[in-house]
């Protein structure tokens, strides 16, 4: 099944997250400054002592200093609260790569993200059956 919403978009916001910020918890605070419910982030920068997970639902740490670059989205969950939903690929010196779900990371040098708020109703974020934050299409 292939679920399908059509909205409309809203003013691009870009944003430079500064050094020693928690990534995913800017992007949320930015989210609520202003007032986003659904929106598309790209980004592209640098991170260290980041958790993510593969999809196996394994959780790493990774302490190292890393480029980041990803594309994830903003939805409202079922506290009405926005969830910063990023899977980047992250890579460091001599070739070493890792990809996954952003759970947490700290900004290393600067992250710079555009995020494109759009106004699109009956879509959330509910967890399913395994615990995990979906789209969820209401009627």
């Amino acid at each position: 099944m292939v679920l399908v919403r059509k909205g409309s978009l809203g003013n691009v916001i870009l944003t430079k997250i500064d050094q020693s910020e928690e990534l995913i918890g800017a992007l949320k605070g930015i989210a609520v400054k202003h007032n986003i419910s659904s929106a598309s982030i790209s980004l592209i920068g640098a991170v260290k002592n980041a958790r993510i997970i593969n999809p196996v639902m394994k959780e790493t740490f990774i302490g190292e200093e890393m480029e980041i670059s990803g594309n994830g989205n903003i939805f409202l969950d079922e506290r009405g609260e926005p969830f910063v939903h990023i899977h980047a690929s992250l890579g460091a010196e001599g070739g070493k790569a890792r990809m996954g779900h952003i759970v947490e990371a700290e900004v290393l040098l600067f992250v710079e993200a555009c995020i494109i708020p759009f106004k699109l109703d009956g879509v959330t974020r509910k967890k399913d059956r395994k615990g995990i934050q979906c789209l969820h299409f209401s009627d």
